[in-house]
């Protein structure tokens, strides 16, 4: 049979009966004409483009054909198309074909050199757009003896002039002809995806899974750094080096997922699901329910776990005056090291995908927010996503957060929750809705209770205050407080299990009142953590709760308690309403009642004890200071005896302990020791 439109698929295949392509191609045309009305017809001739779903193309093309060369498939049902076109009195048109259906996606470990030329479906986030290229696909060459023009086709961006004229005047030389009708080019773009964690543990290298698509024509400009993406295409090869080549997905069709806080991979609710959801919102205990599942191996601290449990829920975001107040809960954890505060952070992160842990001290301005790289060839700059980007609608865990350079940077993401960049003629702005948790040593090693909170950190106030909790962990327990503690881990190294009761009693030694006792009330049934962490996916994608009456009062209340004692402005007033919504999203509520604002009072009033606390000591401190100015004033020498040390403090009425306090005047600078138990004034 004669195929007119043959060439333009496959320009290097022979239109002969024995080709195998030309019966597939006769063979789908026939289908096609049984599926396909008039209109269809003339849609297609319109938008040069057909959409299928997955069943449809199974059923024009026999899956063994589909499985070893899915290109060559999709290309077939394009010539046949072309043919049905030709037939009903158009032009020979090129026919794209797109997949318009996603079905269940591919882990990216399992997409390898065993899947060449078969279609892959997966999804992530874009962290890399590159240079928008032209590509020249097809161009005529003129025979620089006898004039012959021959069109010839470019494969994998290789340029391949002409072995031999086909006239017989056997030249080798040709010229290629710009401009030509026989020329073809079109737009293509590299992009890299990463791969959205599953919840299955890290990968072999503890380095996200990331793949390379090749968009073409109306795909190219389309993606944006932070995008969620599914993409389904043909895994094909790419030439990197000489004698190297680098797997790329060909894409054939690219979808942005709009609901970013609901997506991830295989998240299907089913009736049963949601059943299940109302029994564990229902449930007593929810609170101390998660953070068994999630912080099962961090001993203690329930008051910072509930709060890292209330920031992955997160609150609900209001547009004021087409300003978008967040919905994000930023926490911040400062602490002597050596007390857990990274295992909290990995444990944060894989509680919900689209989350990535970053240290300090390994982190790039470019690494947290984007990057522009400039091509001088095209003009055009390629855009590279940090962290911050690419966790959009996800949570950032920053680790050793005071080694960060420039904390600058991150005051526009945390609140305005936004990047801006202006370089090279390029202004614009991506968004970053991520959760930041963040850990942090104090400035001198250790937490200085004497000084402001601002004197303890590396950063500046500002950023302090777009943190709606700031927890502060002290290695202060006492001596019976801590019998427990060594043995259990001890034995959870060595594998044994402990019962539950002695997990119990351990955790009641580390803190205990009415409050933690709440948060560690016990729940009915026992969920596995999947089930748990697509609870929090519902919730955040589903959930909107907006304060009662009743819970605006309380948090008023307590609000013109604390600006009047502290100075508090209204980003306490936003946490305190973030903090009260994210509780009643816990249980799948649309209303948050005065109980969850009280509790979110309760916690914000834990989390702020500190100061509270530094306060009262700096007052203190400040005292004892002036009788130790008064002492070297009327002395001279300024030189004190550690006995008359103890008579002052016995007179100042101070509760602390003499020794403690005598070392911490002396690291402060305060007093410096000059022989055995004698001290000199140094203020």
């Amino acid at each position: 049979m004669h195929i007119q439109t043959w060439a333009v698929y496959f320009p290097e295949e022979e239109l002969t009966a024995f080709n195998e392509l030309v019966q597939i191609v006769a063979d789908i045309k026939d289908k096609l004409n049984n599926i396909l009305s008039l209109q269809d017809i003339e849609e297609i001739a319109t938008s040069k483009i057909y959409e299928l779903s997955i069943q449809t193309l199974e059923a024009l093309v026999p899956k063994e054909h589909l499985d070893s060369n899915a290109g060559n498939m999709l290309s077939c049902i394009s010539c046949a198309l072309s043919e049905i076109l030709y037939d009903a009195g158009h032009l020979c048109i090129k026919i794209h074909i797109r997949i318009i259906t996603f079905r269940c996606q591919s882990r990216f470990a399992d997409v390898d050199g065993t899947s060449l030329g078969k279609l892959v479906f997966v999804s992530g986030t874009v962290c890399r757009v590159g240079f928008r290229r032209i590509v020249c696909t097809k161009m005529d060459f003129e025979c620089s003896k006898c004039g012959e023009v021959l069109v010839v086709s470019m494969k994998d961006n290789i340029f391949r002039p002409p072995r031999g004229c086909r006239a017989m005047c056997n030249s080798k030389v040709f010229v290629p002809l710009k401009a030509t009708p026989g020329m073809y080019c079109m737009d293509t773009q590299d992009i890299k995806i990463q791969e959205l964690y599953s919840g299955e543990g890290e990968t072999g290298n503890g380095m996200p899974k990331m793949m390379e698509c090749i968009l073409n024509d109306d795909f190219v400009g389309t993606m944006a750094p932070g995008d969620i993406v599914q993409v389904v295409g043909v895994l094909g090869v790419e030439l990197e080096s000489e004698n190297l080549y680098k797997l790329v997905v060909k894409v054939n069709n690219i979808q942005i997922v709009k609901n970013k806080g609901l997506f991830v991979e295989n998240l299907e609710c089913q009736g049963a699901d949601f059943m299940e959801f109302r029994r564990i919102a229902k449930g007593e205990g929810i609170m101390n329910l998660f953070i068994e599942c999630f912080y099962s191996t961090v001993y203690g601290n329930e008051l910072i776990k509930a709060g890292l449990m209330l920031a992955l829920f997160g609150g609900t975001r209001k547009s004021i005056r087409q300003h978008l107040v967040r919905s994000e809960i930023h926490v911040l954890i400062i602490g002597d090291p050596g007390l857990g505060k990274s295992r909290l952070l990995l444990n944060t992160c894989v509680a919900l995908p689209k989350s990535s842990y970053v240290s300090g001290s390994f982190a790039t301005t470019a690494g947290l927010t984007v990057s522009l790289t400039h091509d001088p060839i095209s003009g055009e700059y390629m855009a590279d996503a940090g962290a911050l980007v690419v966790t959009d609608n996800g949570v950032c865990c920053l680790d050793e957060f005071d080694k960060i350079d420039d904390h600058a940077v991150l005051f526009e993401a945390m609140e305005d929750q936004r990047v801006s960049v202006a370089k090279g003629g390029v202004i614009c702005s991506i968004p970053t809705r991520s959760t930041v948790v963040a850990a942090t040593n104090p400035r001198h090693g250790h937490f200085d209770r004497t000084k402001g909170m601002e004197e303890n950190v590396r950063f500046d106030s500002g950023l302090l205050s777009r943190f709606d909790l700031v927890f502060v962990l002290l290695d202060d327990l006492a001596e019976d407080e801590c019998q427990g503690i060594p043995a259990r881990i001890l034995k959870k190294r060595q594998g044994a299990n402990v019962p539950e009761e002695q997990i119990d009693e351990i955790v009641k030694l580390i803190k205990s009142d009415g409050f933690i006792e709440d948060l560690k009330r016990k729940g009915g049934d026992a969920y596995s953590c999947d089930v748990l962490r697509k609870y929090i996916l519902y919730a955040r994608g589903n959930v909107f709760p907006m304060l009662s009456k009743s819970a605006k009062d309380a948090l008023k209340e307590y609000y013109l308690e604390i600006r009047k004692e502290f100075g508090a402005g209204t980003r306490d007033l936003e946490a305190l309403v973030r903090l009260a919504e994210a509780r009643a999203k816990m249980e799948l509520r649309s209303i948050a009642t005065k109980a969850d604002a009280l509790f979110s009072v309760e916690l914000y009033k834990r989390a702020r004890s500190y100061r509270k606390k530094m306060v009262v000591d700096r007052k203190k401190s400040k005292g004892f200071n002036e009788m130790l100015r008064e002492y070297k004033h009327t002395n001279g020498e300024g030189l004190i005896s550690k006995e008359l040390l103890y008579e002052m403090m016995g007179e100042s009425n101070s509760e602390k302990n003499v020794d403690e306090f005598i070392e911490m005047l002396n690291h402060n600078g305060v007093l410096i020791k000059k022989g055995k138990d004698m001290y000199k004034i140094l203020i």
